[in-house]
């Protein structure tokens, strides 16, 4: 079951124009790498061709959708590999 990793999206308020502007996101390993390793998660705006760091609020926020997607997909996995296996136990007999 091979799935193109869905980008995590977010906001973020741009310190030139003060504007909340959408992030394309990154796909959830990258993003848990750059935040497990203290890295800079950056935003952009369009309209000011700006880009910056984002806060420390937005980091944990970002974080929990981050984690909260992982747990999702691995939950669905799980039952996935659980139907399976009881569908094989049916014809097994």
């Amino acid at each position: 079951m091979e799935t193109t990793p869905k980008p995590v999206g977010f906001r973020s308020v741009c310190p030139k124009c003060a504007e909340m502007r959408p992030q394309r996101g990154y796909d959830r390993n990258s993003l848990l790498r750059l935040l497990n390793g203290g890295y800079p998660v950056e935003a952009y705006c369009v309209a000011c061709d700006e880009y910056w760091p984002i806060s420390i609020k937005e980091r944990v926020a970002l974080g929990a959708a981050a984690i909260e997607e992982a747990v999702n997909a691995s939950n669905l996995i799980s039952r996935v590999q659980s139907d399976r296996s009881a569908e094989a136990e049916e014809r097994a007999g």
